[in-house]
């Protein structure tokens, strides 16, 4: 009887250090592997916000693609969520806004990255087809990032 209980004792205690060691690692790689976020929304009348919720940002390579037959003439005003970035934004490529923000400090927190404001063609309040987001950290390693 001894023996049968120190068996069962040792798988129990077994399969507890499994369940705890396997807890603390889905723990750990949920910590590792946060991902900032990157969404637009349209205001109305042609104009998107741009928003971000960032943890240790240090550079974006956001791009945006809408629908030329329902807006058109881009225009690209910085939010506070970007305060004291350089930024570059590439209007060149028509159905295209390409922005690249940097810091030196990372960005972190919640807002607006930018307002982004077209004409309208005709009656549509007009249509974002695409955004994507590449970010890294400010020592260039690539974060996850969710679009």
């Amino acid at each position: 009887m001894m023996k049968g209980s120190f068996r069962l004792m040792n798988n129990k205690t077994i399969f507890s250090i499994i369940s705890l060691t396997f807890a603390l690692i889905l723990g750990q790689a949920q910590a590792g592997f946060a991902a900032s976020a990157v969404t637009v929304s349209s205001s109305g009348n042609g104009v998107f916000a741009l928003q971000g919720a960032m943890e240790s940002v240090g550079a974006m390579d956001i791009t945006l693609t809408y629908d030329t037959s329902t807006l058109a003439n881009p225009r690209v005003e910085n939010g506070g969520l970007i305060s004291g970035a350089l930024t570059a934004v590439n209007l060149n490529i028509p159905g295209t806004v390409r922005m690249a923000i940097i810091r030196t400090t990372p960005i972190q927190g919640s807002g607006v990255i930018a307002t982004l404001t077209f004409d309208r063609r005709g009656g549509s309040p007009g249509k974002i087809t695409a955004l994507s987001a590449r970010l890294s950290n400010t020592d260039g390693r690539q974060l996850p990032a969710v679009v």
